[in-house]
């Protein structure tokens, strides 16, 4: 499945992305507060050079790579993905 965000991420994963309970566990562990399991959903959804893609869509001129920009792009990486299943 490839798509593009709101922000203008250009992004290709898997179309079973979300039919892998790793990547669901790892959305539950963030919903009960750990942070620790963002790196887990990165992984699940990502290639190593596709997460660095994504990293540099949403670095910060500080150089940061802000958690909260990341999760926004994967929830809706997430949803795409969920909308194309029914589909």
């Amino acid at each position: 499945m490839k798509g593009i965000t709101k922000s203008g991420f250009e992004y290709e994963v898997d179309d079973n992305v979300i039919n892998n309970m790793e990547l669901i566990d790892a959305l539950v562990d963030i919903q009960n507060g750990s942070t620790g399991a963002v790196s887990d959903l990165l992984n699940c959804m990502f290639d190593k050079a596709q997460k660095k893609r994504l990293y540099n869509h949403v670095r910060e001129e500080s150089g940061r790579v802000p958690m909260d920009k990341c999760l926004i792009e994967c929830t809706e990486i997430i949803q795409a993905a969920g909308e194309a299943g029914k589909n």
